[in-house]
């Protein structure tokens, strides 16, 4: 069951997995796993990888993750950023 970004994460494979269909370190996903979040720019590809390993992940279940991670989010710099970056680009509308 998908109850946080890290199942997410898991539900991939693993981070190294997921690291490798993105095309990033495998460094940066296990900091997306430690905080429990993954950029709202990566759902897409993530929801694919998920599907590849038999899990479904929808984007609605990305969202409530978002919601409910974010009054944790908005309190870190690191989330201010993510925040501004997505309402920037339109991301938050993609998923």
């Amino acid at each position: 069951m998908i109850r946080r970004f890290r199942d997410v994460i898991d539900a991939c494979g693993a981070a190294s997995v997921l690291a490798r269909a993105l095309g990033l370190q495998v460094t940066t996903v296990q900091k997306w796993r430690d905080r429990d979040s993954i950029p709202v720019e990566h759902w897409q590809k993530v929801m694919d990888v998920a599907r590849e390993n038999g899990v479904t992940v929808t984007p609605e279940q990305l969202l409530k993750l978002a919601a409910k991670n974010a009054p944790k989010l908005l309190r870190t710099n690191e989330g201010k950023r993510n925040v501004r970056r997505s309402v920037a680009t339109g991301a938050h509308r993609e998923a």
